[in-house]
């Protein structure tokens, strides 16, 4: 999936900065045109891309750490508030009841997908004393119900 991609290529990127000796530009440079990479496979706004990269680099190559922190942590807190600031803050979620319409071939991971997918929100929605329904339905198959 191009989340799970995302996820790990984000990953992979940032894992460069933590294995880095030292922070220089030549490091913020690749670590930056990883994220690129990965962003721009996620279909993500080339000018939303450049804009963050630009944002990071300008800040990682003159903002100084704070006190009690060394550059790297510095520089992996300035990727992460850049990605905050980008896709935005967290959004409570509805509870309300909804339908979600799971299509594909048989055996293309439907269900597994649909699970994984359940899994994070059914505590919070236990929380507020309400709960998960899962059912599944095959149509169009002979004799089958």
């Amino acid at each position: 999936m191009v989340l799970d991609n995302l996820g790990s290529s984000l990953k992979g990127a940032l894992q460069k900065l933590a294995n880095a000796g030292k922070i220089d530009k030549a490091v913020i440079d690749d670590v930056v045109k990883d994220i690129q990479r990965a962003l721009i496979q996620a279909d993500v706004n080339v000018k939303l891309v450049m804009k963050l990269s630009n944002r990071i680099k300008d800040r990682a190559l003159t903002e100084a750490p704070p006190a009690g922190m060394d550059s790297r942590e510095h520089v992996l807190r300035i990727v992460y508030t850049e990605l905050v600031n980008i896709i935005g803050k967290a959004t409570p979620i509805s509870l309300e009841p909804q339908t979600i319409m799971m299509v594909g071939l048989q055996g293309s991971g439907k269900t597994t997908t649909t699970a994984g997918r359940l899994r994070p929100v059914e505590p919070v929605v236990r929380e507020a004393g309400r709960h998960v329904l899962r059912r599944s339905r095959r149509q169009g198959r002979r004799g089958h119900r």
